[in-house]
């Protein structure tokens, strides 16, 4: 049973997997309350149940489920908690169900310590970040969320380039130039134990 949580570091990295690599289910009818988070890669489904051990003193549930024609298991990891999803919802302002066109920053991280947007900003990037050696792409349907986004990176004084609708897929992203924020970047993930591995290598090999 979770009954509080605490917003701190790790908790901002697993709000920002939750926001964009997540899905909150909030069900008064049907009594089901379960707050999910997917990924593709067996070293980070075990990092996520480690991550939510420690947050919450939680063991996950996980099932692997085969998406489209990927050969690799998409893997579901669960927390079945009603409390936390109600703090998710009404502490946090994540929409439960479909959320890709209308979540926004929590306006609690906004207002936090450099270290912990920081830490919400890994989380936003391990979960969307597309990594090159040049720029991070970031993409949304909800614009709000970006323009938050980029709200936050100046505070955290890394520079972004312009929102770009996609005509194509209906979403928006911009681009944060990797050469000219390397020293930011490299700082917010210097960490080794909540961060994707292969994100932090592409990080570390620029």
């Amino acid at each position: 049973y979770i009954r509080h949580v605490k917003l701190n570091e790790d908790f901002a990295y697993f709000l920002g997997l939750v926001i964009t690599d997540g899905h909150i289910v909030h069900n008064k009818i049907t009594k089901k309350y379960q707050t999910a988070i997917y990924t593709s890669y067996p070293e980070e489904k075990d990092m996520i149940l480690e991550l939510i051990k420690g947050l919450f003193n939680y063991k996950a549930g996980i099932t692997p489920r085969m998406c489209g024609f990927s050969k690799k298991p998409n893997y579901e990891i669960r927390i079945a908690s009603k409390n936390l999803t109600s703090i998710l919802i009404n502490d946090f302002n994540i929409p439960a169900g479909a959320k890709s066109l209308i979540v926004d920053l929590p306006k609690k991280i906004i207002s936090s310590s450099t270290k912990i947007k920081m830490a919400f900003l890994r989380g936003v990037i391990d979960g969307d970040g597309s990594i090159t050696s040049s720029q991070i792409k970031i993409s949304s349907g909800s614009e709000k969320f970006l323009i938050s986004l980029k709200e936050l990176l100046k505070s955290l004084t890394i520079s972004s380039g312009e929102l770009y609708k996609r005509k194509d897929t209906k979403t928006v992203e911009f681009k944060i130039p990797v050469r000219a924020n390397i020293e930011k970047l490299k700082e917010i993930y210097n960490i080794n134990k909540w961060v994707y591995l292969r994100k932090k290598e592409q990080i570390g090999n620029i």
